[in-house]
């Protein structure tokens, strides 16, 4: 019988201390996702990207962005999710507090 299953990856996080003004790594993606949640917890926003050189992202102190990739796809029933080793950066300035990085998959095979 077929399961529809979520499973998280490991939490990806960078302290904001080591923000210098350039995109610094927070890690790859070791799944593709479904969903994704960027947690600024630190006292600086944050421009987030997916190639370390464009901004694509914004998030506020102190927030959390939610991306549920599959919400609004269409056509209904096609898969959309961020792809397995998308590199996720961020850029702020020097700070205090942390940015993590959540993810949940559908594995294959339930």
């Amino acid at each position: 019988m077929a399961q529809n299953n979520i499973k998280a990856i490991e939490l990806l996080s960078i302290d904001s201390a080591s923000f210098d003004g350039s995109y610094m790594l927070v890690g790859k993606l070791s799944n593709s996702l479904s969903i994704m949640r960027i947690i600024n917890n630190s006292d600086s926003d944050i421009l987030v990207s997916y190639d370390g050189e464009n901004d694509h992202d914004v998030v506020q102190t102190m927030t959390t962005m939610q991306i549920s990739f599959q919400q609004n796809n269409k056509p209904n029933g096609n898969v959309a999710n961020l792809a397995a080793n998308t590199p996720i950066y961020v850029l702020g300035t020097t700070g205090q507090g942390e940015v993590y990085i959540a993810g949940y998959y559908s594995p294959v095979g339930g």
